[in-house]
């Protein structure tokens, strides 16, 4: 556009020039010592113009030469910056197809031409950690933090999170507390400290993070629950281990109401409280639950409770029963507790019952003792061996014993039956 003006304008002096000039022509003498020069004014005007147009192009050369190294410097860099961005997407999209090796290579090859060198480096490590290459990996990072020191924080937290993937917990909680000391209160900081805890069974120190990770946001509201919940499941776990009645309820006190059903919390809780003579406590609390939503763990639990009154214990059990229909569960939980209110006989109709509808070892068991019971040993033994090999993972072999007998159908009556019970 600037050449067209410039073009035009000179079309323009020159086509008034000529206009001028062909009216008078005129006369003009150059005299410089002995030496006069005549010509016409259209002649020093072409002449003029034309000797200005050839110092106007030798400038314009020179300069040209005189820029051309710098010129050719920056095609050569925005070549490499294209091939750098070239590179990166082919890195990237050979990292997508798991091809580890090619995408190291593709991501490192322009690195150092890149504008942005950190994602080349970073996605490098990323591909070195993957093919178990962990010197290339943390040459891939120091790079990186050469390259982009602005990216402290970024360069440390993808070291960090690829030291917890390989299980380098003393070097990943190194890198944890330095970034700690640069970034107290980042969310994913926290997130991978988390991570790093769990992952090397540090329960307690977890739990006194958790204040910090609500604080941040580190997890949602799911996962945040979920880990206390892996936290308390833990802790409440040791606690019933050691018997300690007192510790488990001052952690039940600590959880969440919205946890307090959750079945991996709560078992602990109630055995504790069961083995500690507390059994109506510990009635009261899986039966709560229980009547919420039921999960099987919890009723077996339930039919192990040691209550005053088993009876009426039973009596709920039965109402699960009738709720439920014939599971193995329920009608195993129903034996149990006909043979602590006595009620041997409906004790063993359940337990056959649930027998019937889906073996079990821990049926097995319960009916062996009811048969020792009642002065049954060599069925009792044959029960405690199908138990055994249920338990073990044979259910074939329980095909090559005879079957102890048909299920009987609940009996009302009170009183200990005779040895041939039901015979």
């Amino acid at each position: 556009m600037r050449f067209a003006a410039l073009l035009l304008g000179f079309l323009l002096v020159a086509f008034a020039l000529a206009i001028g000039l062909r009216q008078d022509n005129g006369y003009v003498l150059i005299a410089w010592g002995q030496t006069t020069v005549e010509m016409s004014a259209a002649m020093l005007v072409i002449v003029t113009t034309l000797l200005f147009t050839l110092l106007w192009l030798a400038i314009r050369l020179l300069i040209a030469v005189w820029r051309l190294p710098t010129r050719l410097a920056a095609l050569r860099r925005k070549l490499r910056l294209r091939k750098a961005q070239q590179s990166l997407t082919r890195g990237l999209i050979e990292m997508a197809e798991g091809r580890w090796r090619d995408s190291e290579r593709s991501l490192l090859r322009y690195a150092r031409y890149s504008e942005t060198p950190l994602p080349h480096f970073l996605m490098a490590a990323r591909a070195a950690q993957a093919q178990g290459a962990h010197e290339r990996r943390d040459n891939h990072l120091r790079l990186a933090y050469e390259t982009t020191p602005a990216a402290t924080v970024a360069v440390l937290l993808t070291q960090a999170e690829l030291q917890l993937q390989h299980a380098q917990y003393e070097r990943a909680l190194a890198t944890l507390s330095r970034l700690r000391e640069l970034a107290p209160n980042h969310a994913f900081v926290l997130r991978l400290l988390a991570q790093l805890h769990e992952a090397r069974g540090e329960w307690e120190t977890l739990h006194g993070l958790l204040p910090e990770l609500r604080r941040h946001d580190a997890f949602d509201s799911a996962e945040l629950d979920g880990l206390v919940t892996r936290i308390y499941r833990v802790r409440l776990r040791v606690a019933a281990d050691r018997r300690d009645v007192q510790q488990t309820e001052s952690l039940w006190n600590e959880l969440p109401r919205q946890l307090r059903t959750v079945p991996d919390l709560v078992a602990p809780h109630a055995q504790v409280l069961d083995g500690a003579g507390r059994g109506d406590e510990a009635e009261v609390l899986l039966r709560s639950v229980l009547r919420q939503h039921w999960d099987d763990r919890l009723g077996l639990l339930y039919g192990d409770a040691k209550t005053n009154d088993p009876a009426k214990q039973l009596g709920r059990a039965e109402a699960w029963l009738r709720e439920r229909g014939d599971t193995p569960i329920t009608l195993l939980i129903c034996g149990r507790l006909c043979m602590r209110a006595g009620l041997w006989g409906k004790a063993r109709s359940y337990l056959e019952s649930s027998l019937a509808a889906g073996p079990r070892a821990d049926t097995w068991n319960e009916l062996s003792k009811l048969l020792h019971h009642t002065g049954e040993h060599e069925r009792a033994a044959e029960c405690t061996r199908k138990g055994l090999l249920l338990a073990l993972g044979n259910p074939a072999g329980l095909e090559k014993l005879p079957p102890v007998r048909a299920p009987m159908q609940p009996r009302s009556d009170k009183t200990r039956p005779r040895k041939n019970i039901g015979e």
